[in-house]
């Protein structure tokens, strides 16, 4: 019997799932080599670098705290955020799993009041490693003490439900595009609103 579902942040809850390609490289004023970029924000996703190394990579602005304050409200959430969470919550414990930057989870977390709704919440800069490594699961798992065979996880990407499937997860995958990875999740969805359908 599934206790509590757990979330992704982009793709999922927020609606891009790109936030590096499809928002941040096309606002930064002077872009670097995209895969210098994504190195770094890959290094930064993991704990590995500080807020201040990464934006003195990429960005040469001279405040790039407002720059980031910019970008970060340019993500936006569902639109069927509320609804589907007001149901789900009435019924479930509600957590979440993201690969993201520890400042960048935080900021999101306080402006959307994520805190009031969901626990645990587990950003993969806070923890230092990031999904599809198992062991952000387990952090996960442990905080909740819940069976990995009582949770149920959304993801956009198929590379990071294999692993929660694995250790024993319900899989949902929302799809946003097309994804090639020969494993299947027990579920798909479309939208948010369609998980009222699976619980």
């Amino acid at each position: 019997m599934i206790k509590l579902i757990a979330f992704d942040l982009m793709g999922v809850i927020f609606t891009e799932p790109h936030i590096i390609s499809n928002l941040l490289y096309s606002l930064l004023p002077e872009p670097k080599d995209y895969a210098f970029i994504k190195e770094k924000y890959s290094l930064y996703t993991k704990g590995k670098i500080s807020n201040q190394e990464f934006w003195k990579s990429v960005y040469k602005g001279y405040n790039y705290e407002d720059f980031e304050k910019t970008y970060l409200d340019k993500i936006k959430i569902d639109k069927d955020y509320k609804e589907i969470i007001n149901y789900l919550k009435q019924k479930y414990e509600l957590g979440i799993i993201s690969n993201l930057p520890k400042e960048w989870g935080e900021y999101l977390i306080k402006k959307y009041e994520l805190d009031k709704v969901f626990n645990p919440i587990v950003i993969s800069g806070e923890v230092k490693v990031k999904k599809p490594n198992t062991e952000i699961y387990k952090i996960f798992q442990n905080e909740v003490k819940t069976q990995f065979n009582e949770i149920a996880y959304i993801d956009d990407r198929k590379s990071n439900l294999k692993p929660a499937h694995i250790l024993g997860m319900k899989t949902i995958w929302y799809k946003k595009e097309e994804d090639n990875l020969n494993f299947m999740p027990d579920y798909t969805i479309n939208r948010l609103k369609e998980l009222i359908n699976l619980f």
